[in-house]
């Protein structure tokens, strides 16, 4: 009996967590299409003045964060948005935020793309450093990648970079190797989670802020007469705000649908 009962628990678990995954997958769509259309209006504001953002990082970043379908590894940063759609939602409203290379094979929305032959690409790279105003650069390791770090170190383009990160164990890895790996080029402070923006003084010294309107960049290309336009062709309401008290509601339901999933792997033990 006790046998049976554990039985029909567990399927009742795994049922609620199921549906708690397909109401996720329902609310992430529609936050995507929002966050669209929001980026489509920013985009299509033109002007031959308008500050140009260059994003650099290693390809494999790219993409939508996965969610992980197991039912004891429901995976709650699905909710997030992507990093470089958080990215681009801030960038967009400043300046044209472009990226080298194809756009993301899983639909996602972030900077412009600007497509070249393999050629061509190193070329195109140091011309879009010279035209930009801020470069936003997530640190990685890749052959690229580390050209590209060379390239700004060699033309004292350092007071142009802000390395954005964001706070997880994979990129405290991955920000510790570069840290390690660039310590002759320029001095970086130590991970941390209040530090998710770093940008460079004088000293090549990293300066770390909580926040991405905190670098003097931003705040600069802010108050630049083309920023000041576009921010009045802006819809009313911001996707980055709006929705939060769902959100909300949907990270918690999600919570209860992990312990759920947790309960259920405890009683298959048993």
């Amino acid at each position: 009996m006790g046998t049976i009962l554990q039985f029909f628990l567990q399927l009742v678990l795994k049922f609620f967590v199921s549906v708690g995954f397909g109401f996720v997958k329902v609310f992430r769509k529609k936050k995507l299409e929002k966050d669209r259309a929001y980026l489509e209006k920013l985009n299509a504001f033109q002007d031959r003045k308008e500050a140009t953002i260059l994003y650099l990082r290693d390809f494999d970043v790219d993409g939508l964060k996965q969610v992980n379908e197991s039912f004891y590894e429901f995976d709650l940063e699905y909710l997030e948005r992507n990093f470089e759609t958080e990215l681009s939602l801030k960038l967009s409203r400043i300046g044209r935020f472009v990226a080298l290379g194809a756009a993301s094979p899983q639909g996602d929305i972030g900077a412009q793309r600007i497509v070249v032959q393999d050629s061509e690409w190193q070329a195109k790279i140091l011309q879009l450093m010279r035209k930009a105003s801020m470069i936003v650069l997530r640190p990685a390791l890749s052959n690229g990648l580390t050209w590209e770090i060379g390239q700004l170190v060699q033309r004292n383009y350092l007071d142009k970079l802000v390395l954005c990160l964001e706070y997880s164990k994979q990129e405290k890895e991955r920000y510790n190797r570069f840290r390690q790996a660039t310590h002759s080029q320029f001095d970086l402070p130590a991970f941390e989670h209040k530090h998710a923006y770093i940008y460079f003084n004088g000293n090549r010294t990293g300066m770390g802020v909580s926040t991405l309107e905190e670098t003097p960049l931003y705040q600069e290309l802010a108050q630049r007469p083309t920023a000041r336009t576009k921010a009045k062709l802006l819809p009313a309401t911001d996707p980055r705000q709006e929705g939060k008290v769902k959100s909300f509601f949907v990270g918690s339901f999600s919570w209860v649908m992990k312990l759920f999933a947790f309960i259920s792997l405890l009683l298959s033990e048993c």
